[in-house]
């Protein structure tokens, strides 16, 4: 490929949010990011939004993720406490995310290379239904998933799979229906070669494997 032939990343760049509190957000999530990169979220307070308490939407980049708390988001049902949907290179980090609806953090549809390591979840299945009173999604306290794009969001993400992704040293326990859980679930893509080691696990079945994967677990 000719130099001339790349393109520059030209998405909302270098942003820092450290230490908020953010409670009771009656529409959306309580932080929303779409194709940015080089973000520093660190030593927040994420509970009781309407959506997930952290969505990483539409092709973000290098987010670091870490030292926070999501808890009690999605009120709707039937979705994740953080959800990494189309991201790449991102790594979330030492979070407490427990209470959340339906599974702890959420690697979605076109996650790639991203690192989910230290972090304690717990009990996230607390509203599993979605707004027609449908069951939306097996709970996970981790969850990686091929899923397929819904119309609304064609332009802007694609389903070509959730690969490459490293999951290590979490602690995951309580109320989910598999402490990780790695999911075909698509007609567009598959999940391959996430890797999954050192976890502390106390749910059966610890880890659910439903794709093409390699991984390994220790």
């Amino acid at each position: 490929m000719c130099s001339s032939d790349l393109q520059e990343t030209t998405g909302p760049h270098d942003i820092v949010v450290t230490d908020n509190k953010i409670d009771t957000v009656t529409t959306g999530c309580a932080i929303y990011f779409i194709g940015t990169y080089g973000t520093y979220i660190k030593g927040n307070s994420l509970s009781n939004s309407y959506l997930e308490g952290i969505c990483l939407d539409g092709g973000c980049i290098g987010t670091y993720f870490a030292e926070n708390e999501v808890s009690y988001c999605s009120k709707i049902g039937g979705l994740p406490g953080v959800s990494v949907d189309n991201g790449i290179y991102n790594i979330i980090d030492n979070n407490k995310v427990h209470n959340n609806g339906a599974s702890g953090i959420k690697l979605v549809r076109t996650a790639l290379g991203n690192i989910v390591v230290n972090n304690t979840c717990y009990d996230n299945s607390v509203n599993t239904f979605n707004v027609d009173n449908q069951r939306n999604d097996e709970t996970a306290g981790i969850l990686i998933r091929a899923q397929k794009v819904d119309a609304v969001d064609g332009d802007n993400i694609d389903g070509t799979g959730s690969n490459g992704n490293l999951v290590i040293n979490n602690t995951i326990y309580g109320s989910h229906d598999a402490a990780i859980n790695i999911d075909l679930n698509s007609e567009t893509g598959s999940c391959s070669g996430n890797t999954v080691m050192y976890n502390k696990l106390v749910i059966k079945p610890q880890v659910h494997i439903n794709s093409f994967t390699w991984y390994a677990l220790y």
